[in-house]
């Protein structure tokens, strides 16, 4: 099975450098580097520091973009479109975040789950966070935007987009996500598309990624918590089996979403939370500074 791997960098070349060391020794062809950054210091960060794992590596790095920030979703399906169009399609994409690192043998266990298990076209392993259990298979209310450990009523799985193995099957039109998710999100909704086309998905927990966790600050910021609103109102509008429930998850989600946002205010001191709650409801164009 060849496997295309994708990292998504946004000025963060140091993070990308040791996530790129940890693929050595994988069975990986190919590792497309998307440069988010939009800033050509970062670039320049960034060409040095894929060098510097380009000349112990054993498969072919290239960075890609660098013009603007097309977030993840967009930043993994343009990567995509060039993989294919730069030579025959790989059989499946890896996809890795900057800030993770994964253990020895990780993407061999992926790939081999995927080619002994019948059916299944979506793998990932456990997630480490600092502080938190791991993470496995997550649930996500349609209504609620509550994710769980364990299934509850009205929630469907999904795997983290930190890390994840997809064969090149699942893509539709060319593409792995929804380009309407900016950030956040886009991973739900492709575990429901899983799901409504009959697919498979499992995490692996015998092999696990360590992700680092986003400061407190960056959640209590207007980007994270603009694009987290929206993510969840997007998901209303995408996750229905009924064109009738629509306004009931949309207006089930606000109730939360405005809650939460009032915690979140108190929490952290500060009206942005609340601000972006009403922010989400338009399709802004809100860039990390």
């Amino acid at each position: 099975m060849n496997v295309c791997a994708i990292v998504l960098d946004y000025r963060g070349a140091r993070k990308t450098e040791i996530c790129l060391f940890s693929m050595i020794g994988e069975p990986i062809h190919r590792v497309l580097v998307v440069d988010n950054s939009a800033d050509h210091l970062a670039s320049a960060a960034l060409g040095l520091s894929v060098e510097r794992v380009r000349k112990v590596a054993d498969f072919e790095i290239i960075v890609v973009g660098g013009q603007e920030n097309m977030g993840f979703a967009r930043g993994v399906n343009w990567a995509i479109q060039l993989d294919h169009e730069t030579g025959a399609p790989h059989d499946a994409y890896f996809l890795l975040n900057n800030d993770a690192v994964i253990s020895p043998g990780l993407v061999s266990t992926l790939v081999n789950e995927l080619q002994t298990s019948n059916g299944m076209d979506v793998v990932a392993p456990a997630v480490l966070n600092a502080s938190e259990l791991p993470q496995r298979m997550v649930w996500y209310d349609r209504y609620f935007g509550w994710q769980t450990a364990n299934r509850r009523p009205l929630s469907f799985p999904f795997l983290s987009g930190c890390c994840l193995l997809a064969r090149s099957r699942v893509l539709k039109d060319g593409k792995l996500f929804d380009n309407s998710f900016f950030m956040y999100g886009e991973d739900v909704q492709l575990g429901w598309r899983m799901r409504r086309e009959g697919r498979g998905i499992s995490c692996i927990d015998r092999c696990a990624v360590t992700h680092s966790a986003p400061p407190s600050s960056a959640q209590g910021g207007i980007f994270y918590e603009y694009h987290m609103v929206r993510a969840h109102l997007l998901l209303a509008l995408r996750t229905w089996h009924h064109p009738a429930e629509i306004p009931l998850m949309i207006s089930a989600k606000f109730l939360w979403l405005t809650g939460r946002a009032i915690v979140r205010s108190i929490r952290y001191r500060s009206p942005i939370p609340v601000v972006a709650l009403f922010m989400g409801l338009l399709p802004l164009s809100v860039r990390k500074p």
